[in-house]
C-alpha cells in the first residue's frame, strides 16, 4: 500500500524513484521496512499521510515526510510511546511528534536537512562526483542552515509549553556530516567543547562567526531551553552485501541547561553527549558510548544496536 502511494507521489526525489522502482535487496528491504512503519500508525492517521504524498508538489517534502515514519518506528520501538503528528488543545501548533520518556511528555520534530545550493558543484556526467565547500560566511555554511532551522523550530514550539527534542536527519552527504549539527548546536564540535577551560562562558560570539545556537547570549541569557536534545541521525545503506537495507546512526546531543531534561534511558542504545558542571556556569561533556554504534530495525519488530565499521558492516 505504501508503495502504491509512494508511486503515485506528486514529487519524486531520485531516491524515491529508485526506492520505488529498483528491484535489488536493498530497495526491497526498505520498502518493506516503510510499509511497517505505516502500518503501525494508527489508522486515523493514514488518510492524512497519503493525501500529502498525492498532493506536495516538492519531492524535498515528501523525503521529509518519509523521515517522519522513521522517527516515530524509533520512539515506537524504544517503547516511547509515540504520537504521529498530535492534536494539541487550543494551538494551531503540528509537531510532527509527541512522546513520552521518564513519565514526562516531550514534543519532537524531524528536520531532514541537505547541503545549501551554494556550497557544491555537480560534475556533469559523472555520477556522484562533486566539488563541495564550507565557509564561515552563513550562506555556505551547513552549521549555519541547520541552526536557523533549529531556532525557527525551537521558537515555534515554544509557546505549547512542553520541552522539545529535534530529530535531524543528514539528507546527503555532499561534505554534511555529523560535525555540522555539532557546530550548529556548540559553535564547535563536541570534542573542541572538552579543550575549552570555560565552555561556553567564555566562548565569544566573534569566535563562533556560524553555529552555536545553544551559546548564552552576551548578557548571560538562554533564550533556548525549551529545546532538551537533538537527535543527529544519518540513515544509510549498510555495506553489508549479505544483509542489505537501512541502518541508523544516531547521537542524542543533550542541552545542558535545558528546562527539562530528556532521560538518558530514553535512548539509552545510541551515543549521547551528556554535560556535567563543574563550577557555576561552566560545563563539560562525556560520551556516553562508542560514537560508531548503529541500529537495524528488523521487519517484524524490534531494534538491534552494534558497532558500526566499513570493515564490519553488519
Amino acid at each position: 500500500m505504501f508503495r502504491a502511494a509512494l508511486s503515485k507521489a506528486a514529487a519524486q526525489s531520485t531516491w524515491v524513484y529508485w526506492l520505488v522502482n529498483n528491484d535489488g535487496d536493498a530497495a526491497h528491504s526498505t520498502r518493506e521496512f516503510l510499509q511497517t512503519c505505516f502500518v503501525n500508525l494508527p489508522v486515523a492517521k493514514h488518510a492524512r499521510l497519503l493525501k500529502t504524498l498525492a498532493t506536495e508538489k516538492a519531492a524535498e517534502n515528501i523525503d521529509a515526510c518519509i523521515h517522519e515514519l522513521v522517527a516515530h518506528e524509533l520512539l515506537r520501538r524504544l517503547g516511547l510511546s509515540p504520537e504521529f503528528h498530535p492534536v494539541i488543545t487550543k494551538s494551531t501548533k503540528t509537531p510532527d511528534l509527541r512522546f513520552e520518556a521518564g513519565g514526562k511528555p516531550f514534543l519532537a520534530d524531524v528536520y531532514l536537512t541537505h547541503s545549501p545550493a551554494k556550497t557544491f558543484k555537480k560534475y556533469p556526467g559523472e555520477i556522484g562526483t562533486y566539488a563541495a565547500w564550507d565557509t564561515a560566511k552563513p550562506e555556505e555554511s551547513r552549521a549555519q542552515k541547520i541552526k536557523n532551522e533549529l531556532a525557527k523550530k525551537s521558537a515555534k514550539y515554544k509557546v505549547l509549553g512542553l520541552p522539545l527534542v529535534l530529530f535531524v536527519f543528514l539528507g546527503d552527504h555532499i561534505s554534511l556530516n555529523t560535525e555540522d549539527v555539532e557546530r550548529a548546536l556548540f559553535g564547535m564540535t563536541a570534542y573542541e567543547t572538552s579543550l575549552e577551560p570555560r565552555f561556553p562562558k567564555s566562548v565569544h560570539r566573534d569566535r563562533v562567526p556560524v553555529g552555536g545556537l545553544l551559546l548564552p547570549q552576551e548578557d548571560g541569557s538562554q533564550p533556548y531551553t525549551n529545546l532538551s536534545a537533538v537527535v543527529l541521525c544519518d540513515w544509510f545503506d549498510t555495506l553489508n552485501r549479505e544483509d542489505r537495507g537501512k541502518r541508523l546512526h544516531c547521537v542524542v546531543l543533550h542541552h545542558w541547561a535545558a528546562e527539562d531534561t530528556l532521560p538518558q534511558e530514553a535512548f539509552q542504545c545510541f551515543p549521547q553527549i551528556i554535560w556535567y558542571q563543574t563550577t557555576r556556569g561552566i560545563w563539560k561533556p562525556e560520551q556516553t558510548r562508542n560514537a560508531n554504534v548503529v541500529a537495524k530495525f528488523h521487519l517484524g519488530d524490534g531494534i538491534e544496536c552494534r558497532e558500526y565499521t566499513p570493515n564490519t558492516a553488519w
